[in-house]
């Protein structure tokens, strides 16, 4: 009996232990079809922070021509989707292949005639498909060439002779779109004048959405003073500041055209009549231009193997598409990345990759060309030859359908979606937002403050802030006003009617001087300077307030007001940042003001800077009481009062530099600009000196390792 429980035991063992074997190889295959980390950004109090996500989009095939039964694709250029159909650019075979929507080979152009010769379109780097027939921009040949319907070459078109085009300009035609109202829009490599436009007849019109060189305060001084040290020749001869060129060009669900360049910041541009850029990125309560937003990651830094230093990689869009959804897609060729933004420019996924991942399907080797095809997506790989088959996973489709009716304000219609992929996936900062606006439009406002709080939505948390004021204050009016009233009454009674009596009653001199230094601060500087009677213990309080005040202030401070992460909140900067800073600046003003003959003593000095910051603390207290009642709408005078608060703090240093050190009061600010000066010396002598401290400590351990070692 116990041999046959033994047997059947063992039984039960080995299928439990087969069925794991077969979950776990399940799932090794599911990670081996995304060999590469989704992830996205999150809006985070005016910074970007990367987050993993679940997949968007899946590779789920790989074309090549091989597999096609028609040899192998070398060097593709371009991919164009038109009525169904697929056309892939096969520059280096000069060809034209064309596939139907279940991808398989329509036809081929491969040969083509113009008046009886044989042209080649060897080096072609674009085409443009519509019912008249197909633009073919021949790169290396420097024309364009126009076929019918019958893919019969109808026309070829070199260079226009137009007075308006600079004699340098190299007519290389990169990329062609036709919009539609019938103009052609041409890139050409390396062309910094814009797109080229011409007529349906392909008659030269100009040029439009130039990128313009930006020049800051800063560049135009150094200028001048180059200027004044270089000769007309030297100075012509100079490397001038050029715009960065386009790369690729489509046009979006809407007809606008959108771009990408080699730029460090506004990579994505979506012009408008005028040729500007018309995209705009909304960041709390204001919407700017994208032209100084950055698209992709932040430089990376990581060590080359092949050598002892460093290398900083920098992202660098080169391809874009567009479907008919209104979404986004732009290469990253550096790391092989895909990026998805929808239409308002928020990031809904990073996909894809290729630097140090291999080459399996989903990872590129130099990804350059992408398009969508039905709800497909396509990318070609120049070095390998293959086109990668991206599909919306099901969690995809639901983002997507979500996403399309957020930027639509259509947030009820898609709560239960977004609830949906908030419970899939906690770190979809769209989704959170949406259920937020979806419950402020249910007028559930406890509940939008609440997800609008977690996903650093403030302008929604605001709206519904405001909702929820106004019903405490309709229910609860009359014993706040009594209680104001109050208040005000009782504050002015002691400001007015008892300040004197409350004064005399006061016998101990140093705390008088700490209370009237707001309203008399030159009596006070003078009691200090004169008479002895700063306090280093009242003093070190006010300091340690300083410092307490701001750390509650940055911690319990009104959300939308908020600009810190206290996730990444570090007290110890606060407190260099506060006391750090005035014990500086107390060193470094006794320091500089003993060279001017200054008459300050070092208690002195510590005692009336202390002093000088209770308007800081004054602001700090306030700050921590209405930005918790307040909403940005309303706060003009909460931001006048902030900067009168610093003003006023300001003029209290200068003023205790003029008393304690006896100077007139413009050698006073004379000075104070040079002790500030003086604090960013010992700063960088200090940081100096704790790296060389750094290395010691270093070069010590490593002799020490060494010695144990051996």
């Amino acid at each position: 009996m116990t041999k046959k429980y033994s047997k059947l035991l063992l039984s039960f063992l080995l299928v439990i232990l087969l069925a794991f074997s077969i979950s776990f190889g399940a799932l090794g295959a599911s990670l081996n079809n995304v060999p590469y980390k989704n992830y996205t950004y999150w809006d985070n109090y005016g910074s970007k922070t990367p987050v993993e996500t679940k997949a968007v989009y899946e590779p789920t095939r790989i074309i090549n021509g091989n597999d096609l039964g028609i040899g192998s694709f070398s060097e593709i250029q371009h991919l164009f989707t038109y009525n169904d159909s697929l056309y892939v650019l096969d520059s280096a075979n000069g060809r034209i292949v064309i596939l139907d929507s279940d991808y398989v080979v329509k036809s081929q152009i491969t040969s083509l005639t113009f008046n009886g010769q044989k042209i080649s379109i060897v080096g072609a780097k674009g085409l443009f498909v519509d019912n008249e027939g197909i633009i073919i921009t021949d790169t290396a040949n420097k024309r364009i060439v126009c076929l019918d319907n019958n893919c019969t070459v109808k026309k070829i078109i070199t260079a226009p002779n137009d007075p308006s085009i600079p004699d340098s300009f190299d007519f290389a035609p990169l990329k062609i779109v036709k919009d539609s109202y019938g103009y052609y829009y041409l890139l050409c490599e390396g062309s910094y004048y814009g797109m080229m436009v011409f007529d349906n007849d392909f008659i030269f019109s100009g040029f439009f959405g130039a990128n313009n060189v930006t020049s800051t305060f800063s560049d135009a001084i150094k200028e001048f003073i180059v200027s004044l040290f270089e000769t007309d020749e030297k100075h012509s001869n100079s490397v001038q500041a050029l715009p960065f060129s386009l790369l690729d060009i489509c046009l979006d669900n809407e007809g606008f055209l959108l771009t990408v360049n080699s730029e460090i910041t506004g990579q994505i541009r979506r012009f408008g009549l005028e040729g500007k850029n018309i995209l705009k990125k909304t960041t709390d309560f204001t919407s700017s231009s994208t032209d100084s937003y950055n698209f992709a990651d932040s430089p990376v830094m990581y060590l080359d193997k092949t050598s002892k230093y460093n290398t900083y990689i920098t992202c660098a869009f080169t391809s874009i598409a567009s479907d008919d959804k209104g979404f986004i897609y732009a290469i990253e060729a550096t790391q092989g990345r895909i990026y998805m933004y929808d239409s308002d420019c928020n990031l809904i996924s990073v996909f894809g990759g290729g630097l140090r991942n291999g080459s399996q399907m989903g990872t590129f080797c130099s990804p350059d060309s992408i398009c969508c095809f039905k709800s497909d997506l396509l990318i070609s790989d120049f070095s390998t030859g293959y086109i990668t088959i991206f599909k919306p996973t099901d969690y995809g489709r639901t983002l997507i359908r979500a996403d399309m009716e957020f930027v639509k304000n259509n947030y009820f219609k898609a709560k239960d979606d977004f609830i949906k992929i908030y419970n899939q996936d906690k770190n979809c900062q769209i989704a959170i937002k949406g259920i937020a606006r979806a419950y402020l439009k249910e007028g559930n406002y406890k509940k939008a403050m609440e997800y609008a709080k977690l996903g650093i939505d403030k302008k929604t948390y605001a709206k519904a802030f405001e909702k929820v004021r106004a019903d405490f204050i309709a229910h609860n009016f009359w014993w706040m006003f009594i209680i104001t009233l109050f208040l005000i009454c009782g504050l002015c009674y002691l400001l007015f009617f008892k300040k004197s009596k409350a004064n005399s009653r006061i016998s101990n001199s140093k705390v008088k001087v700490c209370l009237d230094f707001l309203f008399h601060p030159i009596d006070s500087l003078n009691e200090i300077r004169y008479k002895n009677n700063g306090s280093i213990l009242i003093s070190s309080i006010l300091l340690f307030l300083f410092f307490l005040s701001q750390i509650f202030s940055t911690i319990y401070g009104g959300f939308v007001f908020s600009s810190v992460n206290l996730s990444t909140f570090n007290a110890i900067l606060t407190l260099l940042g506060t006391i750090g800073v005035i014990l500086l600046w107390v060193v470094s003003s006794w320091l500089v003001c003993i060279l001017f003959d200054g008459k300050g003593r070092l208690k002195e000095i510590y005692c009336s800077t202390c002093l000088c910051l209770i308007p800081l603390i004054f602001y700090n207290i306030s700050y921590l009481f209405f930005s918790n009642v307040l909403v940005p709408t309303t706060n003009s005078g909460f931001e006048l009062f902030k900067n009168i608060c610093y003003i006023i703090t300001a003029i209290f240093i200068v003023l205790s530099v003029m008393v304690i050190e006896d100077f007139t009061f413009f050698k006073a600010l004379g000075l104070s600009l040079v002790v500030i000066i003086a604090m960013a010396i010992v700063a960088f002598v200090l940081f100096i000196m704790l790296t060389l401290w750094q290395d010691l400590i270093s070069f010590v351990t490593q002799i020490v390792n060494e010695a144990t070692m051996r």
